[in-house]
């Protein structure tokens, strides 16, 4: 449940981590989340870079919902004038589309980190944590459905092909409620035990390293070149 206003609760980042004004989000459905392991964008590509990201749903009806896009939107004028436009993907949030690809009555809301920037300076992991703000452990996934709420900044933008924006940099997400992520049982795929090999024990063993990747059931269809540092 949402709280019936929404009021934008600010706080600051330390001086050496340069002071940045940040805004939580109302609360809402937790959705794609790459938050304890970023994922890797625009794979192949030579835009391909790594990034840590979340999506927010909120109800239409609710009127913090409606606040908060007020809030992202008077950002927006704020930053580029009454007068401007939003070009396409200029707005970090969009009616949500449901697996038949028909519209519904949630809004959702694009949270993303890099993992490096466009100047080249590392970044570090968005922190997530409980309700009573004890840190998240990495190997407790965080699936869709799930609520919180996401500590964010914001960033806006001009570019000459894409015209004006706004985009939501992920400072932080708190987890109200777990729905755990768990991979699809695929052990029982080919049926039946067949005729054929059959382990011994004495196989030859190489050497493996562990992907440090993030599954997920579903991606955001988000464009991740929104974010220009």
């Amino acid at each position: 449940m949402l709280a019936a206003d929404y009021v934008p609760h600010v706080y600051y980042r330390s001086v050496e981590q340069m002071p940045k004004e940040l805004l939580v989000s109302p609360q809402g459905e937790l959705m794609w989340a790459k938050v304890l392991r970023p994922g890797v964008v625009n794979k192949g590509k030579e835009s391909e870079k790594e990034q840590w990201s979340i999506d927010l749903l909120l109800s239409k009806a609710d009127a913090a919902a409606q606040a908060f896009v007020k809030t992202l939107k008077q950002a927006f004028i704020d930053a580029h004038g009454s007068a401007s436009k939003p070009g396409p993907n200029g707005l970090p949030f969009k009616t949500y589309l449901d697996q038949n690809g028909d519209e519904t009555q949630l809004w959702q809301f694009a949270f993303k980190r890099n993992v490096v920037t466009k100047r080249g300076i590392e970044l570090s992991a968005p922190a997530v944590q409980d309700a009573k703000g004890t840190p998240w452990p990495e190997d407790v996934l965080i699936g869709n459905g799930s609520t919180g709420k996401v500590a964010f900044s914001t960033w806006t933008w001009t570019n000459p092909e894409g015209g004006k924006g706004l985009s939501l940099n992920l400072e932080a997400v708190r987890v109200l409620h777990l729905v755990e992520y768990s991979a699809p049982d695929t052990s029982a795929a080919f049926g039946e035990p067949e005729e054929g090999y059959a382990l011994t024990g004495n196989e030859t063993r190489s050497p493996v390293v562990e992907q440090q990747t993030q599954p997920v059931a579903a991606d955001s269809s988000w464009d991740s070149d929104e974010i220009p540092f």
